[in-house]
């Protein structure tokens, strides 16, 4: 059996309940591979929707103790390990560079994640030409330090740069639900659907603003929408899942997570979906 197949095979057993299998698996395809951080991920990222945390470690220490010597390929790792919640070893990645250096959002993610708010605003502030997600994360910065009118001004800035692309207008509706107006936050992400209902960044939104207000099942079927049209939309995703976690269907939760570490390997929703699950389910 190829790796492909391999890792098909332990997915599957996931998704039947079969979680008694997984472990030999994995063990398995990392002893065929111990030298292959790559593969290595992605087995402890598996093992995270079984909960088998002390393996996971024990996985992550092997990357570490072997990582590559290209460092193109280190940062890869960097941020694989973030996603998986070794932050400090990713950032020791990256103080460790000799000739490349971490893309900007990267290391003020991982500084942000460290709780160093003002030392990833700082990286940030430094910058020209900063781009929309590295503009989001300025925002999530401010509100962190507790720069809330800042934090106002460059989401609304955002909004008015780049238009209702979905990850700014959720960065909007959380200034608005830090504000204590959450009725607001409702109307501002209706007047987006009123526009178009059959936009998926608008009914992502609706389905977050829904999740946020108590409202599960219309948050259930707005993101369920979605995810019909386009399986690999981040919002719809992560939204999907915290429904699945307050209803306690925490094998859909996982699941979910593992399709958004998919689309898009070291998104911090993955981990956060994941130790929701971990929380809940103790």
């Amino acid at each position: 059996m190829d790796i492909d197949s391999a890792f098909e095979s332990i997915k599957g057993n996931i998704k039947d309940g079969k979680n008694e299998l997984v472990l030999p698996q994995v063990r398995e395809i990392v002893d065929a591979h111990i030298g292959n951080p790559e593969v290595l991920i992605k087995c402890a990222s598996l093992l995270k929707v079984v909960e088998e945390e002390e393996e996971i470690q024990s996985i992550l220490d092997k990357v570490m103790s072997n990582l590559p010597s290209d460092e193109s390929e280190l940062l890869k790792v960097a941020v694989n390990l973030r996603g998986l919640g070794r932050v400090d070893d990713a950032y020791s990645i990256y103080r460790s560079l000799k000739t490349e250096s971490p893309e900007l959002y990267d290391l003020a993610q991982t500084l942000y994640l460290l709780d160093e708010y003002e030392m990833a605003m700082s990286e940030l502030l430094k910058a020209e030409g900063l781009g929309r997600k590295e503009r989001i994360l300025l925002t999530e910065c401010y509100s962190a330090v507790g720069e809330f009118s800042k934090e106002e001004k460059e989401a609304q800035a955002l909004l008015d740069e780049f238009g209702p692309a979905y990850d700014i207008l959720v960065n909007m509706s959380k200034v608005l639900f830090e504000k204590g107006d959450p009725k607001g936050a409702i109307k501002f992400a209706k007047s987006y659907l009123k526009e178009d209902k059959k936009n998926l960044d608008n009914l992502a939104l609706n389905a977050y603003v829904m999740r946020i207000n108590g409202k599960t099942m219309a948050a259930v079927n707005y993101s369920t929408r979605v995810l019909n049209a386009d399986y690999s939309h981040i919002g719809a995703l992560e939204t999907l899942a915290y429904c699945h976690i307050e209803r306690k269907s925490f094998v859909s939760a996982k699941l979910l997570a593992g399709a958004i570490n998919d689309a898009d390997p070291g998104n911090p929703a993955a981990v956060r979906i994941l130790d929701a699950c971990r929380i809940m389910s103790s």
